[in-house]
């Protein structure tokens, strides 16, 4: 997908687009992170499974630090 900025008053961070079915053409969806910020930089488990550490810290976009556009 293309590379895009969003931006806000406050902030602005790059995002990679993906056409992913069940969203409407024309609107931006978003994993919404109700708070979370480590992105991935702690083990966590969900259920009986251990989720991976991600090494690289700047994979994510959290909808809680850029507000809504």
């Amino acid at each position: 997908g293309d590379e895009f900025v969003i931006e806000t008053p406050s902030a602005s961070t790059k995002a990679l687009a993906m056409i992913v079915s069940g969203i409407r053409p024309g609107t931006l969806g978003f994993e919404h992170g109700f708070g979370h910020t480590e992105l991935g930089q702690r083990s966590h488990w969900i259920g009986d499974k251990q989720q991976p550490v991600k090494t690289r810290s700047q994979d994510g976009v959290n909808i809680n630090d850029i507000g809504l556009i």
